[in-house]
């Protein structure tokens, strides 16, 4: 081994300086696998701390997007009754289309219920049986009405948030416009850093493929592994020719004279 160390130019024979050339490039290729394996597994270790990120934050977002949806009914009510009062609110009317045309509904059948109770005031007791089914009739509608109302403003919450009508509100309803608005941001905020660790994954992604590992990094680094032992063992032998020819004593030559 210590042989193996010295320049092979230093060397008194051709042969031993090629095997220490050789023993210079297996060093050299081990040292590479050495280093592949290491960042095989740093690659690997940042992309599952990266993707563990990615799954939390997700987690956050979602949580923080269902509060802003849960606020979007109550501020679809608050801002539609808003606009019924704004002269200058034309520009918001297509939001609340929905809410105009069941108001619309609500309106006529509450006066076909007044309707049916003024009818049911002046007939005979037979025609008023069926006036009082046509009552219930009616009150179901209405019901179903109602129900439809209350999805109908949170659909209107939800188009309502992302635009300047907050800048007409005040007091509570300016505060809960404020308060969809700021977890918006937070929402965001928290897509954009996932979008930099995905981006992050996939740079790292993209350097384990060049390293051969993008798929199973586990089996890629026993490989590794195996080529270095193999690799060892050819070093080994090497270790082992060398010392012998670096002890051996060097040749002799005579001049003629000599002879």
């Amino acid at each position: 081994r210590r042989a193996a160390a010295v320049a092979p130019a230093a060397v008194r024979t051709e042969e031993l300086a090629k095997y220490l050339n050789s023993a210079a490039t297996l060093r050299r290729s081990i040292d590479a696998f050495r280093a592949d394996i290491e960042r095989i597994r740093a690659l690997a270790r940042e992309i599952e701390t990266l993707s563990q990120e990615v799954h939390e934050t997700g987690v956050r977002r979602d949580q923080i997007l269902r509060e802003r949806q849960s606020r979007f009914m109550e501020l679809g009510a608050g801002a539609f009754s808003l606009f019924r009062k704004l002269s200058d609110g034309a520009a918001y009317r297509p939001m609340f289309e929905e809410l105009l045309k069941l108001d619309k509904e609500v309106e006529d059948r509450t006066a076909e219920l007044n309707e049916l109770q003024t009818q049911e005031q002046s007939r005979g007791f037979f025609d008023k049986i069926k006036v009082k089914a046509k009552k219930v009739m009616v009150r179901g509608e209405m019901n179903r009405l109602d129900r439809a109302k209350t999805g109908a403003y949170e659909h209107a919450g939800a188009k309502i948030a992302d635009t300047d009508f907050g800048r007409h509100a005040e007091g509570a309803l300016r505060e809960l416009f404020d308060a969809i608005h700021d977890r918006k941001e937070a929402a965001d905020a928290l897509a954009q850093e996932n979008e930099q660790r995905l981006q992050q994954i996939d740079t790292h992604r993209q350097e384990l493929m060049r390293l051969e590992a993008k798929e199973r990094p586990d089996e890629r680094v026993r490989d590794l592994e195996r080529r270095i032992e193999g690799l060892m063992k050819e070093l080994e032998v090497i270790f082992c020719w060398t010392g012998q020819l670096f002890l051996e004593p060097a040749p002799v030559h005579r001049s003629p004279q000599q002879n």
